[in-house]
């Protein structure tokens, strides 16, 4: 996972390098989620501590959502030129696709 988090940074880094207009605070979160966060798990105590573990693993699956809706929403409105509003049915699919994660991963926690 640490391999995988540093392999993410240097990516966003050079989309960085490549359109330096994509930085702002949802991207400084992104990396401090998808990269900072993981990284951390290089040391064996937060490793072996399970809520450390379950917070880092939760931070990761937020970075990745933002990471999503950076691409998808991000890169469509700046084709159109048009604003996002999200309807009922994104809302609906965001809390359903969370409900099921949590339901997943504490059942077996």
């Amino acid at each position: 996972m640490v391999a995988l988090a540093l392999s993410m940074g240097l990516l966003y880094g050079l989309e960085l390098l490549r359109t330096p207009s994509h930085w702002g605070a949802d991207y400084a979160l992104l990396l401090v989620l998808n990269v900072a966060l993981p990284a951390l798990l290089q040391f064996r105590q937060l490793r072996s501590n399970r809520t450390v573990l379950a917070l880092v693993s939760t931070a990761v699956l937020i970075g990745m959502w933002l990471e999503r809706e950076q691409l998808i929403i991000g890169r469509s409105l700046l084709l159109t030129g048009a604003d996002y509003h999200p309807t009922h049915t994104d809302i609906a699919m965001l809390l359903g696709s969370a409900g099921l994660f949590l339901t997943l991963y504490l059942s077996i926690a």
